[in-house]
């Protein structure tokens, strides 16, 4: 029998996600909303008083959760892509709310504009290693790497704090949660 014609099986999940209906604008507030609730809770074990920035956005039809460097909170050594303890603790604390709030998602990394360079290496490898370093703990946290769309690398082309550019909120990851698939 043809699945969902009262046998009661389960339409087959690709077919309603390609038909899903993308959330009103009230509905991604709402969502943000609480995307941000649960990530600032998640934080707030981890680093107590200190701890990243932590941003919550609308972008088109996804949510844009953004996590940065403060003086209080550093999520990779300066020039360096190797996560510090307490980003893989985060990491793997908001991997369940950025899977339960998305269909497809994207992580992006961005850099100061702190000249980078040595043979190897300069802002734009450095965002996008940053960015893989984020999808890989996503994965390792058990999101499905099936449901990433793109890593992105944004070196210092699209800073937070322009005024400042090597200020701390300009080093940061984006996390971009789809509400419908790509």
């Amino acid at each position: 029998s043809e699945a969902g014609k009262g046998d009661g099986s389960k339409p087959d999940a690709a077919k309603s996600d390609a038909t899903a209906v993308p959330m009103s604008a009230q509905q991604l507030a709402a969502a943000a909303a609480n995307v941000l609730r649960e990530t600032q809770a998640a934080a707030q074990s981890i680093a107590g008083a200190g701890g990243p920035g932590i941003e919550v956005t609308v972008e088109g039809s996804g949510i844009v959760l953004s996590l940065t460097d403060t003086s209080t909170f550093g999520m990779f050594a300066i020039g360096s892509a190797e996560p510090g303890k307490q980003l893989l603790d985060l990491i793997a604390r908001i991997a369940p709310i950025v899977a339960a709030n998305s269909k497809r998602i994207v992580v992006r990394g961005h850099t100061d504009s702190r000249l980078y360079k040595t043979d190897k290496n300069n802002n734009w490898r450095l965002s996008v290693s940053r960015a893989e370093a984020a999808y890989a703990m996503l994965v390792r946290a058990g999101i499905d790497e099936a449901r990433f769309a793109r890593i992105e690398g944004h070196a210092d082309r699209k800073l937070r704090v322009p005024k400042d550019p090597e200020a701390a909120a300009n080093r940061r990851i984006e996390i971009l949660l789809q509400q419908v698939p790509e």
